[in-house]
């Protein structure tokens, strides 16, 4: 069915030396491609995704919250893999009954099927209940829903999700991405805080897909987030693995750098 790889699971709390605790848990992309559709299908022309996580439902469950990066749309009518992708509703379905909590739409692949595909989307998400964040029908909601804010076990946590772009694809409509743009940022940043978040997770869609270690841009948008203010700064669109750091700062503040969590679910071999 696909390739499972990294998921990041760890206590907010002891990490940052706090208590009580809460348990947040990130898995990277979670991609669609052509044979995980051909994989799925079912007898009846329906399509099945759940046996995909079956084996890891307890481990995402048992978090406190879990996120995820939905690196595909879900636009209904013709389902594809790459170069363009396109999901069936069952695919989030799977994903949320396997325990996630939130999904990450700002990513390169979110206007596969242009300004109408990502409202489907979105229209797709809000009917199976999904907490989703990165992606809006226009400004106005995007206004009013960023930052997102949950509270976790007592914590205010905030997720904020950006992209470095959508493959070339432009937006025609009033549908709205947010690419990252370090004005934004650091004003998305700023109202977490005014709004009583005392974690803040910026999550980044960024980087060269394959390479093993992270770009200097990746490392110098990292360091201006981190000025911003931010606590957590979790990375996908490389398809592989990148360190991570916990970065010290002089106040003694940590602060937890995550370049590249990889693939989560793919049909990528190599």
């Amino acid at each position: 069915m696909g390739h499972l790889a990294i998921i990041l699971a760890f206590c907010f709390g002891s990490l940052f030396g706090t208590s009580p605790e809460a348990d947040l848990l990130f898995a990277g992309d979670a991609m669609m491609h052509q044979a995980q559709i051909d994989a799925a299908r079912t007898i009846d022309k329906e399509y099945d995704y759940s046996e995909c996580f079956s084996g890891l439902s307890k481990i995402i469950t048992s978090a406190d919250f879990a996120v995820v990066n939905l690196e595909t749309p879900c636009a209904g009518g013709r389902y594809s893999g790459y170069p363009c992708f396109n999901a069936p509703a069952s695919y989030p379905k799977a994903l949320k009954s396997a325990g996630f909590d939130l999904m990450l739409t700002a990513n390169n692949h979110c206007l596969d099927r242009h300004d109408n595909g990502l409202l489907k989307t979105i229209t797709c998400l809000d009917s199976l209940g999904i907490a989703h964040t990165g992606t809006f029908r226009n400004i106005t909601e995007r206004n009013k829903s960023v930052p997102l804010i949950r509270t976790i076990n007592g914590f205010k946590i905030a997720f904020i999700n950006y992209t470095y772009g959508t493959n070339g694809i432009r937006l025609t409509t009033d549908a709205h991405v947010d690419y990252i743009d370090r004005q934004q940022i650091k004003q998305d940043i700023a109202d977490a805080r005014n709004n009583g978040a005392e974690l803040i997770c910026v999550c980044t869609h960024w980087g060269e897909e394959y390479r093993l270690l992270p770009s200097a841009s990746q490392k110098s948008l990292a360091d201006y987030i981190i000025k911003c203010g931010a606590d957590m700064i979790i990375g996908s669109h490389p398809h592989v693995i990148q360190p991570m750091e916990i970065r010290t700062l002089p106040d003694g503040k940590k602060v937890l750098v995550v370049y590249s969590l990889g693939n989560f679910i793919s049909n990528m071999k190599t």
